[in-house]
């Protein structure tokens, strides 16, 4: 893959045309480079990490849990964050019966408050202070949700992201007809959706990847999830195995 020639939107344009436009004209397997500077005030600062922080987003049933676990067997110190498996821990910490993860995916909002995914994204940025410097971290996490009334988006705010400070960021997407397939063949609990919410749903998570890429002054890379998962794993297993300041293709 080429990396694009020119400078980003600015993030909130990207977020408008995103919404605006179908999946296939903005998610047709590029990587992103952010051309603004990364902020001088950046909390961590890039050059003095020795591994990489990788966030791994995109829309349901594009692929990003089968792929983490994949990468975590070929890089055995590789640590995994898998954000939705945390948070329906500690909601189980907090329930009188234990849940499930088909359980968030069902219910979202209603059983997750925005005070649990505050709570969840301390331990998140504690969790990548203690490691950063020693082992390769790969971050599963996706901020938009399907509800009953339709999205919710429950991003970092400029000042998280900006102490998470990833190094790499990847979105998974497919088309929208493979991802109605996907869900309906093996739900886990994901709501069901129309092909125009599929699309929807990549391009909003997309936008919120690109707001994340351009915060931080990372490389962002969209991988075809309909590709196996081996070739997949390959792909960022060459980012990963790269110098934190060298993520080109």
């Amino acid at each position: 893959m080429g990396v694009c020639s020119t400078g980003l939107p600015r993030a909130g344009a990207f977020t408008r045309a995103a919404a605006e436009a179908p999946c296939g004209s903005i998610c047709s397997g590029v990587d992103l480079v952010a051309r603004e500077q990364p902020p001088k005030r950046c909390l961590v600062q890039i050059d003095t990490i020795m591994k990489h922080v990788l966030y791994l987003t995109g829309p349901p049933a594009s692929g990003k849990s089968t792929l983490s676990r994949e990468l975590q067997k070929r890089l055995p110190d590789l640590l995994i964050f898998e954000y939705g498996a945390q948070l329906t821990e500690r909601l189980s910490r907090q329930s009188s019966t234990p849940l499930l993860q088909t359980d968030l995916r069902q219910q979202s909002s209603a059983i997750a408050t925005a005070e649990d995914i505050v709570a969840l994204d301390r331990e998140l940025l504690e969790f990548v202070a203690m490691h950063r410097s020693t082992k390769p971290i790969v971050i599963d996490s996706h901020a938009v949700t399907k509800e009953e009334y339709g999205f919710r988006i429950t991003a970092y705010s400029l000042d998280e992201i900006k102490r998470l400070a990833p190094t790499i960021i990847v979105c998974l997407y497919t088309s929208p007809a493979i991802t109605v397939q996907r869900i309906e063949s093996d739900a886990g609990g994901r709501r069901s959706v129309t092909e125009w919410e599929a699309g929807f749903h990549t391009a909003l998570q997309a936008s919120v990847a690109i707001d994340y890429a351009t915060a931080v002054g990372a490389p962002v890379y969209l991988f075809d999830g309909t590709k196996s998962t081996a070739d997949l794993a390959d792909g960022i297993q060459r980012l990963l195995q790269k110098p934190t300041r060298d993520t080109a293709f």
